[in-house]
């Protein structure tokens, strides 16, 4: 993944959810169950003063769908969101 797609990426989701304070995105490539190519996007927030939208983490796709579409990236985003708290349990380069 070119480092362009990634910081597109990082930007959808720093802009959609700019309440929930943002501490990290990190995106990477891998397969679903069913062999087809994903983005997984680990989301970091702070839960201390963040709060998570659920109109607005439910459309992160759709609003990812046209940056991909630039990159001529067709791979589904899969998004998990984390406070920065229950990050520092996930490994080191999640925090």
């Amino acid at each position: 993944m070119s480092d362009d797609l990634n910081a597109a990426i990082e930007a959808v989701v720093r802009e959609r959810l700019a309440e929930a304070n943002v501490q990290n995105v990190v995106v990477t490539e891998d397969q679903d169950v069913d062999g087809d190519r994903i983005y997984r996007v680990l989301v970091i927030y702070d839960g201390q003063t963040g709060k998570l939208d659920a109109h607005r983490t439910s459309g992160l796709a759709r609003h990812l769908r046209s940056k991909l579409e630039r990159y001529e990236a067709f791979t589904h985003p899969v998004f998990r969101f984390v406070s920065h708290a229950d990050a520092k349990k996930l490994k080191p380069e999640a925090a």
